[in-house]
């Protein structure tokens, strides 16, 4: 029952990511989507196997059900299933929750930065990795969309496979691109990280920090009057976004099991901490970096723009450290956990974050 794509997760982008990809004319593909909920899951299936139908494409769908807390469950569906390409789209924290709810849980994470969430972004998909690298060929190809920024440099730490990610940077190039008229001959080139797409979504009086680290290329030249430029993303509000991450998302994986190379923008590639122009073909994704900027220096920038998410990069001794905003935040509710965490620790640290977001949901 092998498929050439496994889906994981139900959520928005894992959605629009299937309805865009029913309608890849040129591709015949087998996608398998799986989720907690088999109801969640048939109706994914059945609408984009209806989409690839009405369009005459020739991807089909199929699904299934996942228990997370099974100890075998995930190692016997990536048996099953023996996809080329695997997509995680699902996490154990929904960012959407902090735009619907008043709890002192949503009041921590906006006061302390969207990176406090990374243990629970990162420990779904770490176990996902960790089977791929004990059980899968090592070609196998992993492509995560849950906060890839900083989820992914953390995976690259845990010596886990990590390909890229999809959204962030590339929601950024892809409106610029669509705003400014950009036609595909153009060389545009985009530095950007995940808070940079959380700052320019408020307006300038209401953001907690600056725009640091975001520059933009078009043909060689930089960018500048970046805020005046990308004010329309404020007309996207909340989950609506996820309509552009889940075809960026589509384009990417078409790219990477595709022989033609595909110049594009990607969060996370190869573990990098944040989103970069690249290339990608046959499974792989190289960097394809403006002329003068080396690859230490948009590390850097990426790295510099981290913290204003409220988590800065992992240590040469695998320790990720809050930023002070972040660390005071936590230390109200949690002493222990305010300073950070070692990578090795994520499941562990995951668990107290569950319990302490149980808590605060409460008040």
């Amino acid at each position: 029952m092998n498929c050439d794509i496994l889906v994981i997760g139900t959520g928005s982008v894992s959605q629009v990511f299937c309805y865009a990809i029913a309608l890849a004319f040129s591709e015949s593909l087998k996608v398998c989507v799986i989720g907690r909920s088999k109801n969640s899951v048939d109706q994914v299936v059945t609408i984009a196997n209806a989409r690839s139908v009405a369009f005459s494409s020739t991807v089909t769908f199929i699904g299934d059900s996942i228990d997370w807390d099974s100890e075998n469950d995930l190692s016997d569906k990536l048996a099953t299933y023996s996809p080329r390409l695997i997509l995680q789209t699902a996490s154990l924290q929904s960012p959407w929750e902090f735009t619907a709810s008043q709890s002192a849980w949503c009041s921590l994470i906006k006061e302390g930065g969207f990176g406090i969430t990374l243990p629970l972004q990162a420990a779904l998909v770490a176990q996902v990795a960790s089977l791929i690298k004990r059980t899968m060929p090592t070609d196998s190809i992993l492509v995560n969309v849950c906060y890839p920024d900083a989820v992914n440099p953390l995976l690259s730490y845990l010596g886990l496979p990590i390909v890229c990610g999809a959204g962030n940077v590339g929601i950024i190039s892809t409106l610029l691109q669509s705003l400014l008229n950009l036609d595909q001959t153009r060389h545009f080139q985009v530095i950007a990280h995940h808070s940079h797409v959380i700052n320019l979504a408020e307006s300038p009086e209401d953001r907690l920090t600056e725009l640091e680290g975001l520059r933009i290329w078009s043909d060689g030249q930089q960018f500048h009057q970046i805020d005046t430029l990308l004010s329309p993303i404020q007309s996207i509000k909340g989950e609506q976004i996820n309509q552009i991450v889940g075809c960026l998302s589509a384009e990417v994986v078409l790219a990477l099991l595709g022989s033609s190379p595909v110049h594009t923008h990607v969060p996370g590639p190869n573990g990098l901490p944040g989103g970069y122009p690249v290339v990608v073909q046959e499974g792989k994704v190289e960097l394809a970096l403006p002329q003068g900027c080396t690859i230490a220096e948009a590390i850097e920038l990426n790295r510099r723009a981290a913290i204003e998410d409220g988590v800065e990069a992992i240590d040469t001794e695998g320790f990720i450290r809050w930023n002070q905003r972040a660390s005071q935040a936590i230390k109200q509710y949690a002493p222990s956990l305010a300073e950070g965490f070692r990578a090795e620790d994520l499941q562990i640290v995951c668990q107290e974050f569950i319990k302490l977001r149980n808590r605060l949901r409460k008040e």
